[in-house]
């Protein structure tokens, strides 16, 4: 997953993360890191719950705030693949839109699913760029 905010109003999102990864699927996360100063994007609530061990497991959670040249660059992508077994369904999947995970209220966001192994793939592959970049 690759977003921007994820916030209290959404802990149900976080648990169903956690759960899947007890069960030994592969959670990677990578958010926009704010400045210090700056209110988080990912408040404390969900990196606790992001940050639980289930059954000896933990998700990857990847802070993103990069400098190239003089400029920061934050990820303000919102995106979810998911390929294996969800849902009474095996398809590879992409979610990506303007939707945050934030509150539903007063919200007009968006998310478009993309199914098909070819889409899935190379979104995943840019994500593998962008977690790389992120942690340079």
């Amino acid at each position: 997953m690759a977003l921007t905010a994820f916030n209290k109003n959404r802990q149900a999102i976080a648990s169903e993360l956690v759960r899947l990864r007890g069960e030994n699927c592969w959670v990677d996360i990578v958010y926009y890191d704010n400045r210090p100063q700056d209110a988080k994007s990912v408040d404390d609530t969900i990196r606790s719950i992001l940050a639980t061990t289930v059954n000896g497991r933990t998700i990857q959670v990847t802070p993103c705030r990069c400098t190239v040249g003089t400029r920061e660059v934050v990820t303000h992508n919102k995106l979810m693949m998911i390929d294996g077994f969800y849902d009474d369904d095996i398809t590879p999947r992409v979610y990506t839109g303007s939707a945050n995970f934030t509150a539903l209220e007063n919200a007009d966001d968006a998310f478009l699913r993309i199914s098909g192994r070819a889409v899935h793939d190379q979104y995943l592959s840019w994500f593998y760029g962008l977690r790389s970049a992120c942690r340079q």
